[in-house]
């Protein structure tokens, strides 16, 4: 499970925009740009597409919660739009058109000849469609091959009231891999929950088999995730305590720790490597390894929380843990797009893709701010200063009250700056007997 491409038209700020997603096997993409220039409505065009799309598929399961069918228009001029937009999975295509009060969903079967139409569904949220026998065939395929989808919001949080409470986990199937996947916002108290449950029945195991090292599939999948994020290497040997209050425990550096006591960036990269492990074992739990089962994960400001060094890292330590999942993916920082080749970065501007994106793989903070996001290296205040210093090393009969700025700019920003050295060793240059 792939997207290849992605079609938005009149879609919040979006009036026209195409984007043909990498051909890697990663299929990996990040989005970067200002505050405001679109790359969060990317990431939601996507998934008010599948949600939708999803959602009548499988609205008797009810498994698809959330809500993303109040679609927000384009105005243009003074008048609200038709839109449409479309999203190419694999070799299928799967659109939604909105004509004055008519909404359809269009799925079709794309090759090499073409497209052709497989079925429509009309005004579905009223409930006024006509469902052709194809899509029923599109259902029970769905169904025999489920792929994870989720969706990370940027309002995504472990909360201090974490929930730890046991559940029934008899009536778990492959669908329930979209229980919470199209949340505006996430407190992964679905993953917690799980994990208790299943260490019930591992524990269970343990004491019926009279071997202490037994252990259960399900919970293997989401510990050999977390050990393999190489970010996480301190942490070991996480379990639910019971008494004397229920907690997240974790082993961190050989001492025991309660998950809340952990630093937001280290709680958040558990809970999310923890919860897509999760998913992939309820959606392949046939294969040898569910973490090599395929699927597309969407993260909103990737970074969040996590030091400069973890940042720089986390991409990488995703793609190599979870090897088949299409991550789609955007960021503010710097550190993150200097781990990605040009062809995996797109640029947006104002609701527009930036056609040439500059080089960023291997290359400087410093140099990424500036040419990525327009960032100077220094505030302006601090340019000024240094500007107005080699101005006054021009002048022969500022000598002394130059000197005197340097040593100020010495004290303020430090002997071993960068460009207070530079200024150094250009002042004595011109000033030696």
């Amino acid at each position: 499970m792939r997207i290849k491409k992605l079609e938005l038209k009149n879609f919040r700020g979006f009036e026209e925009l195409v984007i043909d997603f990498p051909e890697g096997e990663s299929g990996l993409a990040v989005f970067v740009g200002v505050n405001g220039s679109g790359k969060t409505s990317v990431l939601e065009g996507i998934l008010s597409l599948l949600y939708t799309y999803y959602y009548e598929l499988f609205k008797n399961e009810k498994v698809i919660n959330g809500d993303y069918r109040n679609f927000e228009y384009c105005s243009i001029g003074d008048r609200l739009t038709d839109f449409h937009f479309s999203v190419y999975i694999s070799e299928r295509k799967l659109t939604i058109e909105v004509q004055g009060k008519e909404i359809s969903i269009i799925n079709e079967l794309t090759n090499y000849a073409g497209s052709i139409s497989i079925s429509k569904l009309t005004n579905p949220w009223i409930n006024k469609f006509v469902t052709e026998d194809n899509l029923i065939k599109i259902r029970e395929s769905l169904l025999n091959n489920i792929s994870v989808f989720v969706y990370y919001p940027a309002k995504r949080a472990i909360t201090q009231d974490l929930s730890l409470k046991a559940r029934d986990i008899s009536a778990i199937q492959p669908i329930n891999v979209y229980l919470g996947a199209f949340a505006q916002s996430i407190n992964f108290n679905d993953f917690f929950e799980w994990f208790r449950s299943f260490e019930d029945v591992e524990n269970e195991q343990i004491r019926a088999k009279g071997n202490a090292q037994f252990r259960i599939k399900e919970l293997e999948t989401v510990r050999n995730a977390i050990s393999k994020l190489k970010l996480l290497e301190a942490v070991t040997d996480f379990r639910v305590q019971r008494q004397p209050h229920e907690d997240f425990i974790l082993e961190k550096n050989e001492r025991k720790l309660s998950i809340k006591s952990l630093s937001d960036g280290e709680k958040m990269l558990i809970a999310l490597t923890g919860d897509i492990a999760r998913r992939l074992n309820i959606a392949n739990s046939e294969l040898n390894n569910p973490l090599e089962g395929h699927g597309i994960v969407l993260i909103d400001e990737i970074e969040q929380h996590l030091h400069p060094d973890w940042q720089r890292k986390v991409v990488k330590s995703l793609r190599d843990t979870f090897p088949n999942i299409q991550f789609i993916l955007t960021t503010h920082s710097p550190q993150v797009l200097s781990t990605l080749k040009k062809e995996n970065v797109f640029i947006l501007d104002n609701f527009q893709l930036v056609q040439d994106t500059p080089h960023t793989y291997g290359r400087d903070s410093n140099s990424i701010l500036w040419d990525i996001f327009g960032v100077e290296k220094r505030p302006p205040e601090s340019k000024e200063i240094f500007s107005k210093l080699y101005r006054m090393m021009d002048d022969p009969d500022k000598v002394e009250e130059t000197e005197a700025l340097l040593r100020d700019v010495e004290e303020r920003y430090g002997y071993y700056d960068e460009e207070v050295v530079r200024a150094r060793g250009q002042f004595e240059f011109l000033n030696e007997d």
